[in-house]
């Protein structure tokens, strides 16, 4: 029997390498995939494959239930600003919200996403649970938002202050599990009570590995995601021999001497420049192009780049350039289907800044758009 040994020790340790996190990251993914795609079928339940709705019972079903919109729905006009604050707080907004719902429904479920009520209510409640607080409404927060978000679940206007009988309810341990995030998370977590839900090694693995990779790539691509971001791939070799066509005047190599930046081997269009693609989110293909040629994919969004000295970006043949030096943890990382498998990468995944598929990364940002606009419709009262 495998000795237990908690989330919070592990993730005060320094990550060395991938290997001891490799499998539970591969698992990680795939259930916040499932998860995903959960709430996708409670947008919009006839996007599901028919043979998920076959074993689900619900081949016949044209809808879900609809406790997910009933939910999102308030019985007073709220303000554009207050869901606009909500989407894009990276304290606790849409992306504190998620987190919650995904660990919800992960004890809530036994790591079943199963389509059925319940989940759909955990999802919701998980979304909304912080809304106020998104606005500053910080004093009575969780019982407050029942005034303006009635239809969730009776945990959701107490959970920062649970009856002993919700002490252990799914979605108050995915909120204090959330306190993972800080630094010091050690001085807020009272282990005995998430403990509950973390006998499972599985589970343990998937905990830390959302906490120490997953959850700070989507923090960051949240709070910056309407600014343009800048991607500048691993090149090789082999891709700067391509780049460098006999008698082309922008061509040589350039290799950073100080350790810890990114990028440290690139071809360099003008002295001390690498060239980049541009784009926003979600990430399809002016940013993502040569895909097969140049992967992972880092990215940096623009403000952050020249807030660290990143120089004013330069025009080369159809693309731009850019220049600074910018530490490898100041880059997220977006991964293609088989870039966690490969060795080489696995140095720039733990010295960046956090990393997830690129598929979850733009799934999460095309989910949250629909959120955005439901919300706004449904915000405009009679009274």
């Amino acid at each position: 029997m495998t000795d237990f040994r908690s989330p919070i020790a592990t993730l005060n340790e320094p990550v060395a390498t991938l290997d001891d996190h490799r499998q539970s990251l591969r698992i990680t993914c795939s259930m916040f995939s499932g998860f995903l795609r959960l709430l996708q079928a409670y947008i919009n339940f006839e996007s599901l494959p028919s043979e998920i709705l076959r074993r689900a019972g619900a081949e016949n079903v044209p809808h879900s239930s609809g406790f997910l919109q009933q939910g999102l729905t308030p019985n007073q006009t709220v303000p554009s600003t207050m869901i606009q604050a909500w989407m894009k707080d990276d304290e606790h907004g849409f992306v504190h919200g998620i987190s919650v719902a995904f660990f919800a429904v992960l004890f809530a479920s036994k790591r079943r996403f199963n389509l059925n009520g319940n989940n759909e209510k955990l999802i919701v409640s998980g979304l909304l649970h912080d809304f106020l607080r998104c606005s500053d409404m910080h004093e009575g927060h969780d019982e407050q938002l029942q005034k303006w978000y009635p239809n969730l679940l009776p945990v959701t206007y107490t959970h920062s202050r649970p009856t002993r009988d919700q002490i252990q309810h799914p979605l108050v341990i995915g909120d204090r599990l959330e306190l993972l995030r800080y630094y010091d998370h050690a001085d807020w977590i009272d282990e005995s009570v998430i403990n509950v839900y973390l006998g499972n090694e599985e589970v343990r693995g998937i905990v830390v590995a959302y906490y120490l990779f997953i959850r700070p790539a989507l923090a960051r691509l949240f709070k910056y995601r309407d600014e343009p971001w800048l991607r500048h791939s691993v090149e090789s070799n082999e891709v700067i021999a391509t780049a460098n066509i006999p008698g082309d005047p922008l061509q040589g190599i350039a290799e950073s001497s100080a350790p810890g930046l990114f990028p440290r081997h690139y071809w360099a269009p003008y002295p001390g420049y690498w060239c980049i693609e541009t784009g926003t989110l979600p990430f399809h293909y002016n940013i993502t192009r040569n895909h097969k040629l140049y992967h992972p994919f880092p990215v940096i969004n623009l403000s952050h780049y020249l807030n660290l000295g990143g120089l004013p970006l330069r025009p080369v043949r159809d693309h731009l350039a850019a220049s600074g030096k910018i530490p490898a943890s100041e880059w997220l990382i977006l991964l293609g289907d088989n870039d966690l498998e490969d060795a080489a990468h696995h140095d720039l995944l733990v010295e960046s800044g956090g990393f997830l598929p690129l598929s979850l990364a733009n799934t999460m940002v095309e989910l949250a758009d629909y959120l955005l606009a439901f919300s706004l419709a449904a915000s405009k009262r009679g009274e």
